[in-house]
């Protein structure tokens, strides 16, 4: 009866089995090939030039949107195109509207990927972003919500990496920034990010209910 069962099994059943895992196998390899070619795609507007900028930053948000939604396949090929996001947000004379879109982008291709965490703070963004946050020369209504996504954005940086917490807490004004821009309104956000930056940082200590920070950046 056994043998019986077994022969059924290796001539009926078994080759259907590993038919079918091949078969799934193949569609995932496809569809990740797929994704990695539009991210391509998306990539060659961003960096060129020539284009008017806003086609190139409707590339560089669905890039992020990508890199966040497409796996740790997809986050690594997103590392190509980080030097240009950046140099973007620096060198370019962008409306709050576009460096917010920026910003959106850089979160995204960072948040599933130290090693592209890893990469922006080699690209000193940092020391970018402390200059940004510590500006005073525009008008505060103006830059308030790009200020906004730069928070959310070093919570992504500082999440997995001590050494982006160790330089930005050495900075000697940063945490009077912070205080500033936790008394903002943050109305529609889901968490504070400047205030939890100043945890983050050890800058004060933190009473309420504990928190992960890894769910308040979901």
């Amino acid at each position: 009866m056994f043998q019986q069962l077994k022969r059924i099994y290796n001539i009926y059943i078994k080759p259907n089995i590993f038919w079918k895992m091949k078969e799934e196998e193949k569609f995932w390899d496809l569809e990740e090939n797929m994704q990695i070619l539009q991210m391509e795609a998306l990539g060659d507007v961003l960096i060129n030039n020539t284009l008017p900028l806003n086609k190139r930053l409707t590339a560089a948000a669905s890039i992020g949107f990508m890199s966040f939604t497409g796996g740790p396949e997809a986050a690594t090929f997103a590392q190509n195109y980080i030097k240009e996001l950046v140099f973007l947000f620096v060198e370019e004379n962008l409306s709050e509207k576009d460096k917010i879109t920026i910003l959106q982008s850089l979160a995204g291709i960072c948040y599933n990927s130290l090693n592209n965490q890893t990469t922006m703070i080699n690209m000193r963004f940092l020391t970018i972003s402390l200059k940004y946050l510590g500006d005073r020369n525009s008008s505060y209504h103006s830059v308030i919500k790009s200020k906004m996504w730069m928070c959310y954005l070093l919570n992504v940086l500082c999440c997995n990496n001590l050494h982006a917490m160790k330089i930005l807490g050495r900075s000697k004004h940063f945490h009077r920034t912070l205080i500033q821009l936790s008394e903002s309104t943050w109305l529609g956000w889901p968490k504070n990010y400047a205030q939890l930056l100043i945890y983050l940082l050890g800058y004060e200590t933190h009473r309420g209910p504990r928190f992960d920070l890894q769910s308040v950046l979901s």
